[in-house]
């Protein structure tokens, strides 16, 4: 389906004088597509060519794509150059990726973008992150963890020292959670750094240092850098590789809490990552103080969402009742005819025990390991998600495209 952008953007378009007094279509053009998306809460834009003569922009809600409007050529370009005018980025180059970001005003606040634009068959793509501090900057009470698991996290970070862990797929708010965890520690007591790839917000009384491997500051480069700065909290936006992974072990075990973001698809395959990438396990054992593995769920439109009694076919999928009655997506005009109406982020929390690290250093299997971790209060995904499907906030469909991340079932030895 297509927003009905037109009416949306001359709306937009009179309440900024600013727009008229420059008389340029494409920066009104741009300013009210900007806004759109920001009004919808979209966390991406993209401007996009399809062929020669067809344009598009769509944007991003919810995780699903949607069209927003086709443009004519000459639009399309003009737009492009204002983006790249914004952005601090070179017009005439057109052969090679480029990378920025800029600041926009809209109702009263700013809205922070971060650019990439590449190089195509038929001329240039241009994605714009929106980094919206309102909906990203947010408590730890408000990312939507059970109050059970709150307090575990809350455990975590009142350690002074140790390693914790947050996980997950691409898109499912690892960074929001980062954030989250950083803003609890921010107090003036306590010396705070960063190495981020990129900085995706500024935190006052925060040092954050930006990736630059283009003068070989890395990940690991500036890992050891913030250990020569007396650090209490130290944050890396990501364990990418070995070196990485090694260093913020050490420093966790050496003074200081670490937080950091990983790739795996539940709490119980980090630790088994971990190992992979050459971590040892007694040192692992002792400095890892919990994770928290995460997916962004669809939520169910309150609006038009239809009860049925479960098929045959789902009924073995998450261990329902006979005649159990579910509700699945429908459409209508407030969820956009997708049947999908925000979001809900699922958690898996794990705190570890006495019992937890000998396994770690044991080298337990996996099964060893999870028997003990469900002995230890953890809930999985697949819990998770059969509980949101009975409450009626998602549906099974849903339920399934998150699990399809799969679960490592590997030994930790």
């Amino acid at each position: 389906m297509k927003y009905r952008f037109w009416s949306v953007e001359k709306k937009a378009v009179s309440e900024q004088g600013q727009d008229e007094a420059q008389d340029n279509r494409f920066v009104k053009l741009v300013n009210s597509i900007i806004r759109f998306a920001v009004q919808k809460k979209a966390s991406d834009i993209h401007f996009e060519m399809l062929n020669p003569e067809k344009m598009r922009v769509r944007i991003r809600i919810d995780g699903e794509l949607v069209t927003t409007m086709e443009v004519a050529r000459k639009d399309y370009f003009g737009m492009i150059s204002r983006i790249k005018i914004l952005s601090g980025l070179d017009i005439s180059e057109k052969r090679r990726p480029q990378d920025g970001s800029f600041c926009f005003e809209t109702e009263g606040r700013k809205i922070d973008l971060r650019v990439s634009v590449v190089p195509t068959v038929y001329s240039e793509k241009v994605v714009l992150r929106i980094l919206d501090a309102q909906t990203f900057l947010i408590p730890v009470k408000e990312l939507g963890l059970s109050f059970e698991n709150e307090q575990r996290v809350r455990g975590m970070l009142n350690q002074a020292n140790g390693l914790i862990l947050v996980t997950g797929p691409t898109g499912c708010g690892k960074t929001t959670t980062l954030y989250s965890l950083l803003k609890e520690k921010n107090t003036q007591a306590l010396n705070i750094i960063t190495i981020e790839d990129p900085v995706e917000f500024h935190l006052e009384g925060i040092n954050q240092i930006p990736v630059n491997e283009r003068v070989g500051l890395g990940f690991s480069e500036g890992l050891r850098a913030i250990l020569r700065q007396d650090p209490n909290v130290i944050m890396v936006g990501e364990i990418r590789d070995e070196e990485t992974a090694a260093t913020a072990v050490r420093a966790a075990i050496t003074g200081h809490l670490v937080l950091s973001t990983l790739h795996t698809n539940d709490a119980l395959s980090t630790v088994t990552r971990l190992l992979d990438m050459g971590a040892a396990d007694y040192l692992l054992s002792t400095a890892l103080r919990g994770i928290i593995a995460q997916r962004l769920l669809r939520k169910l439109c309150p609006h038009c969402k239809s009860a049925y009694t479960i098929t045959e076919a789902e009924f073995g999928l998450f261990a329902f009742e006979k005649e159990q009655v579910l509700y699945r997506a429908a459409g209508c005009e407030k969820c956009r005819h997708t049947g999908y109406l925000g979001r809900k982020g699922i958690f898996e929390v794990l705190c570890l025990n006495q019992s937890l690290r000998e396994a770690i250093h044991s080298g337990a299997s996996y099964e060893q390991f999870h028997s003990l971790a469900r002995g230890n209060g953890l809930i999985q995904f697949s819990q998770l998600v059969r509980n949101e499907i009975l409450n009626g906030v998602t549906d099974v469909t849903e339920g399934l495209r998150v699990m399809s991340y799969g679960n490592d079932e590997t030994s930790m030895a």
